[in-house]
């Protein structure tokens, strides 16, 4: 059994971030360019409330398996432009404003004049939230792609090791749970010694593995590990060859 380098949790791992940064880029993108349009064309105009509502957002998390509880206050309000067309829409307000509102109550709102059906309840416009997510996309972007750079490095050092490396025997030296989990699922390491040039003794620990994979190895089993001849600190543990 050879220790692949991370399995397939890495490269998983490092696409899922990297998928994620798509949509929150994009996100991002759209959040500030329609900051910015309405910071250049916005127009005021005064508007009336026609409705609200509070709408409860449901979301479960995985990690402490619990469903947690969110609200959004919606304002429906209606306004006309100077040329006399009557519109609609709605609109996201913080509790606050939402309290102090009611069907009928006088609202200024802003739309754009270049499209007035975009549209939205007055406030200043604010970056915040598109750079935000910009963040989020641009340390995404990052994870994902020192996790594949990581994995792709470590695949090369693996084939190169096991197609030149030395070979040695090594010795098992405790097997058990490591930082990583997958699925809820802890990924386990395997650590074991060797002794390479001159009788030297070097310690090394697997990249995470399936639970199952480790658990065929105790404490004492001898295994194979194979060594870069000019830098034997650098060890893969081969198994059972």
């Amino acid at each position: 059994m050879t220790a692949k380098p991370g399995g397939n949790f890495l490269p998983l791992f490092g696409l899922a971030w990297l998928l994620a940064a798509v949509p929150f880029g994009l996100a991002g993108r759209y959040m500030l360019r329609l900051e910015g349009r309405f910071e250049k064309e916005g127009v005021s105009v005064a508007g009336e409330v026609v409705d609200k509502r509070v709408e409860e957002n449901r979301s479960y998390d995985r990690d402490t398996r619990r469903t947690t509880r969110s609200e959004s206050y919606w304002v429906h309000f209606k306004f006309k432009t100077p040329d006399g067309q009557s519109r609609e829409s709605k609109d996201t307000v913080d509790s606050d404003i939402w309290a102090s509102l009611n069907a009928g109550s006088p609202v200024e709102v802003h739309y754009l004049e270049s499209n007035p059906q975009t549209s939205r309840i007055a406030r200043p416009a604010s970056f915040v939230d598109g750079y935000a997510f910009f963040a989020f996309s641009a340390a995404a972007l990052l994870i994902g792609a020192i996790s594949l750079f990581y994995f792709f490095g470590g695949k090369k050092e693996t084939n190169r090791l096991l197609q030149y490396g030395v070979s040695t025997e090594g010795t098992v030296t405790s097997v058990g749970p490591g930082l990583v989990m997958v699925n809820q699922v802890p990924q386990w390491q395997i650590s074991y010694t060797y002794r390479a040039v001159k009788g030297r003794e070097f310690k090394g620990t697997t990249r995470h593995m399936p639970p199952d994979r480790a658990m065929v190895w105790v404490v004492g089993d001898k295994g194979t590990v194979k060594y870069d001849p000019r830098k034997p600190q650098k060890g893969l543990w081969v198994g059972r060859a």
